[in-house]
């Protein structure tokens, strides 16, 4: 919305609670973020929460998180940046993607595997060992 709901005296971020007797929706309360509102520049945001409706403010104009900004902030913006990706960029990732996925899945059947013949291998020795042992005591 481009237009704020509350007055001026209402900070950017406002709380409100609904005590209703209403079955399905008891004690309901809300919570309104006015963007308009929200004047913090970069250098002035603080808590998690500046940080969070910064990047709901600015997703748009900005390509780069704050440097201070929590770690689930830059990732947001990460992934936010792949909206602004070509369908050839896009089907890159997804390719690159895919084919870590598949050397994953390789690497762990190939170890799979590996435990199994180990495994096998063991029994082999096993069983060679015990008829060796059963034909010296004969």
């Amino acid at each position: 919305m481009n237009h704020n709901i509350f007055p001026k005296e209402v900070q950017y971020i406002s709380y409100h609670c609904n005590q209703t007797n209403n079955f399905f929706l008891p004690n309901l309360s809300y919570v309104f973020i006015e963007l308009l509102k929200f004047d913090k520049c970069k250098e002035q945001l603080k808590t998690r929460e500046d940080y969070w409706v910064h990047l709901l403010k600015n997703a748009l104009d900005e390509k780069e998180p704050p440097k201070e900004a929590p770690n689930e902030i830059k990732e947001a913006y990460t992934i936010l940046e792949r909206y602004h990706w070509s369908l050839a960029e896009h089907t890159s990732y997804e390719k690159t993607m895919m084919a870590l996925l598949d050397d994953e899945d390789a690497i762990r059947t190939s170890k799979e595997e590996g435990r199994e013949e180990r495994r096998e291998e063991m029994r082999k020795k096993i069983a060679h060992n015990l008829l060796k042992d059963d034909l010296r005591s004969k």
